[in-house]
């Protein structure tokens, strides 16, 4: 059976070889160091079924200037899902738990990512430099 929830602190070392696996150009030197600090302040969503993680999705804390006023928000790092579990909706049903579950914060992601419009508000923000 499926369950989505928030991954507890002591679960989310649980999710790297996952991440190793669906990220393989990241470096090791990157990955020890975004485990080791990140996990300790972002939040994970995971999709867990029989106690395997299949889907996650890695909100980390990002401050952003609104009207004056300084604001924490998620800013998607990191979308995953397990290769056999693609293209069955798991992903989907994932990010509309966030809007389920009552959170009502908006989304940062870059622009090299999609937000389908059904998780709700997002915020989007170009590297790219002008001038």
């Amino acid at each position: 059976m499926e369950t989505i929830r928030y991954l507890a602190p002591q679960e989310k070392q649980g999710t790297r070889a996952m991440y190793e696996e669906i990220f393989p150009e990241d470096s090791v030197s990157f990955v020890d160091y975004y485990y080791e600090w990140k996990t300790k302040e972002n939040k994970i969503l995971a999709m867990v079924e029989d106690g395997v993680t299949q889907v996650m999705l890695h909100l980390n804390p990002y401050p952003v200037w609104i009207h004056g006023h300084c604001r924490e928000v998620p800013y998607i790092v990191a979308v995953a899902t397990r290769p056999g579990c693609r293209r069955k909706g798991k992903m989907g049903r994932n990010g509309r738990y966030r809007i389920w579950s009552g959170s009502r914060r908006p989304l940062l992601s870059s622009c090299r990512q999609t937000l389908p419009i059904t998780w709700g508000r997002g915020l989007c923000f170009s590297q790219a430099r002008r001038g």
